[in-house]
């Protein structure tokens, strides 16, 4: 039977009709200025001191992943944490940027720690070596996650070295003793080419507080009790390893010296020939070599009180997520991804030539013969501990070793000093 509608429903119909026609066609944006609005792309600023093409790759694979445009910005590394702070104080700073591996007791309370949904402390330790964890979780948060793990190495002369009749670098610091006398010219009394740079302070030595950090360490001490506000230094075995490192720099004791702040700095000295080998990171050098392209330069790992116990030192940055961000998650999202992605932690390594932190990255590069294996191992021996202020300890650790070269403290007194001064520093935080 065929139904019928009077003319008021049909009237109605139709208007129904027109009104749902004209819904869909909004939704749809053919009608010009009703377009439902898309939702709206999370956008973050990433500060760091890598060059922007260093970071390409690992944006875009991360913006193909998730829906969040991430825009980044260098800063100049001489004022890089300088004008972090300042940005951050003025409310226009970050979300994310790059933290140095000796921030944390100084600048927590301007980040925030990983979500433990998002990334976990066994995470954490089963991806990256154990100076992560030392220098990133405080209180069993993660605050940050490492980009590379460089450490300290011994760049040689190798010409020096083959006249020395030395066949391989020193792998302990005995064996680093008994090199000195085949390396070291003399001039009457006057060092004419030292055979080390060590023993003295920086600027001289570029990298004597974490020199001395490392001989301390090496002697099995711990630097910081477990609730932060002590220092450990005054054991016998700190004070016996610092006593070794003020020893180079000592004229009465010739068969070991090998060093005065008189020289002027070490990697002038090793582009002119007046020093066999300078202590410094990977990523210095480049700038090294750059001095004397001439010189046969050698790389070495770091010698060590035992092979049995090896230690290294570490210097490095990670990324943070500040607590200012807007959207801390996909802060954290990006964070995890741009420091745990294979790709992304492989093209960072390539692009850098720093070591990598990924556990996966240094079990590929371990069995390297050459620079690349070296720094993957020494990754994984890397200690570290939590610094209340990275200049402050460098100041202290100079300070300490001056004052035993000049004369007006004894080793026993200057690291007496050394201990109280961090000490004072870990109560005030």
């Amino acid at each position: 039977m065929r139904t019928q509608f009077t003319q008021k429903q049909t009237i109605f119909l139709a208007i129904a009709g027109v009104i749902a026609l004209v819904v869909v066609l909004m939704f749809v944006g053919v009608i010009p200025g009703k377009r439902t609005p898309k939702a709206e792309i999370t956008q973050l600023e990433l500060w760091g001191v890598d060059n922007r093409k260093v970071w390409e790759g690992t944006i875009s694979r991360f913006r193909s992943v998730y829906p969040v445009e991430v825009k980044y910005k260098r800063i100049d590394p001489a004022s890089y944490e300088k004008d972090v702070v300042n940005a951050l104080a003025a409310g226009e700073g970050p979300d994310i940027f790059m933290f140095d591996n000796n921030w944390l007791l100084k600048h927590e309370a301007k980040i925030i720690p990983a979500p433990s949904e998002k990334f976990s402390l066994a995470t954490l330790q089963s991806l990256f070596p154990q100076a992560a964890e030392q220098d990133f979780v405080l209180g069993g948060e993660i605050y940050a996650l490492p980009l590379y793990i460089d450490t300290l190495i011994l760049a040689y002369n190798r010409d020096h070295f083959d006249q020395g009749g030395i066949t391989a670098p020193p792998a302990t610091w005995t064996e680093f003793d008994a090199d000195i006398p085949a390396l070291k010219k003399m001039n009457g009394v006057n060092i004419e080419r030292a055979a080390f740079a060590v023993g003295g302070t920086s600027p001289d030595i570029s990298n004597a507080p974490d020199l001395l950090n490392l001989f301390v360490m090496q002697s099995g001490v711990t630097m910081i009790n477990d609730d932060l506000d002590g220092v450990l230094f005054n054991k016998e075995a700190g004070q016996n390893s610092f006593s070794r490192y003020v020893s180079y720099a000592n004229p009465n004791l010739p068969t070991v010296y090998t060093w005065n702040n008189a020289l002027g700095k070490d990697a002038e000295l090793f582009a002119r020939n007046n020093v066999s080998g300078v202590f410094i990171y990977s990523s210095q050098l480049d700038d090294l070599r750059s001095k004397n392209t001439l010189i046969n330069t050698g790389v070495a790992a770091m010698p060590q009180v035992s092979s049995e116990a090896t230690i290294n030192y570490p210097n490095y940055f990670g990324l943070a997520v500040a607590n200012s961000a807007e959207d801390q998650g996909a802060a954290w999202d990006f964070v995890i991804f741009a420091t745990t992605d294979q790709t992304s932690a492989e093209e960072y390594f390539q692009d850098t030539d720093l070591p990598p932190a990924l556990r996966s990255l240094i079990d590929k590069y371990k069995d390297d013969t050459g620079k690349n294996g070296i720094l993957a191992r020494q990754a994984l021996t890397a200690r570290s501990w939590l610094q209340p202020d990275e200049a402050f300890v460098r100041d202290a650790f100079n300070g300490a070793i001056g004052a035993v070269l000049d004369s007006s403290l004894n080793v026993r007194q200057a690291f007496n000093r050394l201990s109280i001064r961090i000490k004072d520093l870990l109560e005030a935080r």
